[in-house]
């Protein structure tokens, strides 16, 4: 798998995945943070993160290039700012800079599927409005065709992080089809 976004929610959900022995890759577009992942060094504080880095070494690498994500990956988790506005909203842009990265990259892949799961806050309709068409657009593939896509949202609270990853007491997975359902649900 691939998280895309090492941010306080993006690094504990890759850590979670490498320590159960899922080869993941981590993209993050800061230098500083994937040279510290690489390095095995925790770039922020949340309880069990350094000691979960350390042990997922072997299955855990971070690179700032999105093709990474998509020649070795088959599934995509994007965990990157959606700030609110004084409206009450959340602005997608740094979720549709990810998502038009990735879906470039899948337009030149030959892999026949790649599911991309959000789980950044989005307002409802988002996801149909403007990120299906969005990747439609940018990976010249149809959904369900070429790529699918499931909504995963989180509900953990800084300093219980990785705790509320691997203990939580709700998970909601919308999806673009039955199969993708499934596939996300046994990750």
């Amino acid at each position: 798998i691939s998280v895309i976004g090492l941010g306080k929610l993006g690094l504990p959900m890759a850590v979670c995945f490498a320590t159960k022995g899922i080869p993941t890759i981590g993209i993050d577009k800061n230098p500083a943070t994937v040279s510290a992942v690489n390095n095995g060094k925790a770039p922020f504080y949340e309880p069990h993160l350094q000691s979960m880095l350390t042990a997922s070494r072997a299955t855990l690498t971070a690179s700032t290039d999105f093709a990474t994500a998509i020649n070795q990956s088959d599934v995509s988790f994007f965990l990157v700012p959606t700030p609110s506005f004084k409206t009450g909203g959340f602005s997608d842009s740094y979720l549709q800079l990810a998502l038009t990265n990735l879906a470039r990259e899948l337009k030149t892949s030959s892999k026949p599927y790649h599911l991309f799961v959000i789980s950044s806050t989005v307002m409802p309709g988002t996801i149909d409005n403007n990120l299906i068409p969005l990747i439609e657009k940018e990976s010249g593939r149809k959904l369900n065709q070429g790529f699918g896509i499931c909504y995963n949202p989180e509900f953990i609270a800084l300093g219980s992080v990785i705790k509320n990853l691997l203990n939580p007491d709700i998970l909601l997975i919308g999806e673009s089809n039955p199969m993708d359902g499934k596939n996300l649900e046994k990750l």
